[in-house]
């Protein structure tokens, strides 16, 4: 993997890992920082695919609650739904972030 330090690689295989405890130890770091990166830029768009139905077309949801409330000028009812999907939002975002941290906090770069 081109992500992965040479030094670090070098260094466990010097100390005795087998295949096994690289691809656990060196590699699965590595692909994590890459994957949780991908799902914070995605999360965004994922959030947007479920809320944008449910305001269209939908029975049920925080989508249809503001729908119905912008459809009867009601605006007690539009801003709780909106700032609930904003705080789902906002938890989701910090939650990746946190769990981004927590895997490359053993990385001297970042």
């Amino acid at each position: 993997m081109a992500e992965t330090d040479r030094e670090v690689l070098a260094h466990v295989r010097m100390v005795g890992a087998d295949r096994l405890q690289v691809a656990r130890h060196v590699y699965a770091p590595s692909v994590a920082i890459w994957l949780l990166a991908g799902s914070r830029a995605s999360v965004g768009f994922a959030f947007q695919a479920v809320i944008v139905p449910e305001l269209i077309g939908s029975a049920s949801g925080l989508g249809h609650l503001a729908a119905v409330g912008q459809g009867r000028f009601d605006i007690d009812i539009v801003w709780p739904a909106v700032l609930v999907m904003v705080a789902v939002a906002v938890a989701l975002d910090g939650l990746l972030a946190l769990a981004a941290r927590r895997v490359s906090r053993w990385r001297t770069d970042t």
